[in-house]
């Protein structure tokens, strides 16, 4: 919060938001049988996006390169 120009309040009030978006993006992905079916899902429709990184960017994922 102390990189943010804001008050601290108002930086508080932004990352907040920011993490609801994220949760809501990320439950799009999830499912209930486990973290491996839940990973086939994001790289399904990662790959259904043609491996978009402003795709990733939008859902809050990560891409990793090797």
């Amino acid at each position: 919060m102390a990189e943010f120009p804001l008050d601290p309040p108002l930086s508080k009030m932004l990352l907040a938001i920011k993490q609801a978006q994220a949760e809501q993006k990320r439950a799009k992905f999830f499912q209930p049988e486990g973290d491996h079916l839940t990973l086939l899902a994001v790289y399904e429709a990662w790959k259904a996006k043609n491996f978009s990184g402003p795709w990733c960017f939008e859902n809050f994922l990560r891409v990793m390169l090797a």
